[in-house]
C-alpha cells in the first residue's frame, strides 16, 4: 500500500484527477455501446498517462522554486528528479502506444497535449513567457477530450464542448496564476498576471467567461435548444471576474476561487455534456 500511496503522491494525481473523465466527451449516441466502451476505456488510459507525465514532468523542472510541499512531492518524499526518467520514459511510450492503435485524430491529439507539456515545463519553459504560458493550457488539456472518441474526426458538438471547455480552463488558470503569484515572482516567472496586473487579468478573466457564453448560445441554436442554457455561462461572465479583480492581489483567496471555479466548471462541463444532444 506504501509503494502506491507513494506513487501517487509523486505523480500528484489530487491534482488531476478532476480531469481524468475529460476523454468521456467523446461518447457518441450513433455508436455503440460495445465501440464507445472501448474508445472511453482506451481514452481515459491515455488521459492517464498524459497526466501523469506532464504534471511528473512539472515536478521536476519546478523542484527548485516551488515553497509548497504539498503542491511539489518531490521536495516532501526527497526523491532524487534522476530517479524520475525512466516512469516519465514508460509514460510516454504508453500513451503513444494506445493512441497508435486509435485513429490518427487520436494520435495527432496525443502528441500535441505530450509535446505542448514538454514545452510549458521544461524547454523552452514556455511557462515562463506571459500570455504564451497561459494559452498553452488549451493545447495541454483540451486535446484531452478528443482521445475517447470513436470517429475519426470530432463531431461539432464536441467541438462546442472543447470551446467552452478552453475558455473556462483559461479563466481558472488566470485565477490560478493570481494565487501563485508568490512562488512565481520568487522563480522569476513573467506569467500573464504579474505582467498585465490585477485589473486586466480580471478583464482577460471576462473575456473568456463571454467567449463561454457565446459558445454556448451558438450550440444552442445550431441544436435548435432553449436559450436558456446559456445561464450556466453567467458565473464565469461576472462573478469569478469580479472577484479577481477585487480580490486578485490575495493569493489564498485567490486560490480558493481556483478551486470554487473549477467546481463549477465541472458542473457546466456536465449541463453542456447532455444539454448538447
Amino acid at each position: 500500500m506504501a509503494f502506491w500511496e507513494r506513487w501517487m503522491g509523486l505523480l500528484r494525481m489530487r491534482q488531476w484527477l478532476h480531469l481524468l473523465p475529460l476523454p468521456i466527451a467523446g461518447y457518441e449516441l450513433g455508436e455503440s455501446l460495445w465501440s464507445n466502451v472501448l474508445s472511453l476505456g482506451r481514452g481515459v488510459s491515455i488521459a492517464f498517462c498524459i497526466l501523469a507525465f506532464g504534471y511528473l514532468l512539472n515536478a521536476v523542472a519546478d523542484r527548485e522554486m516551488d515553497l509548497d510541499r504539498r503542491k511539489n512531492p518531490l521536495l516532501e518524499i526527497g526523491t532524487a528528479a534522476g530517479q524520475m526518467w525512466l516512469p516519465l520514459s514508460l509514460l510516454l511510450g504508453i500513451a503513444l502506444t494506445l493512441a497508435a492503435s486509435a485513429s490518427s485524430w487520436v494520435l495527432a491529439c496525443t502528441m500535441i497535449s505530450l509535446v505542448s507539456g514538454c514545452l510549458y515545463s521544461v524547454g523552452p519553459r514556455l511557462k515562463s513567457v506571459p500570455f504564451l504560458g497561459t494559452l498553452m493550457n488549451l493545447t495541454n488539456f483540451v486535446p484531452l477530450l478528443f482521445v475517447g472518441t470513436t470517429w475519426p474526426t470530432p463531431s461539432p458538438r464536441l467541438i462546442a464542448l472543447a470551446t467552452s471547455f478552453g475558455a473556462m480552463l483559461l479563466q481558472n488558470q488566470l485565477i490560478h496564476e493570481a494565487g501563485d503569484a508568490p512562488e512565481d515572482r520568487r522563480g522569476g516567472l513573467q506569467t500573464t498576471f504579474l505582467r498585465a496586473g490585477v485589473r486586466w487579468t480580471a478583464v482577460l478573466a471576462m473575456a473568456c467567461g463571454l467567449a463561454v457564453l457565446t459558445t454556448t448560445v451558438w450550440a444552442a441554436h445550431r441544436l435548435d435548444l432553449s436559450a436558456a442554457i446559456a445561464l450556466h455561462a453567467v458565473p464565469y461572465v461576472v462573478i469569478f471576474p469580479g472577484f479577481l479583480w477585487m480580490q486578485g492581489d490575495d493569493p489564498p483567496r485567490m486560490q480558493a476561487a481556483r478551486q470554487a471555479q473549477r467546481w463549477c466548471a465541472a458542473a457546466s462541463g456536465a449541463l453542456l455534456f447532455f444539454g448538447l444532444r
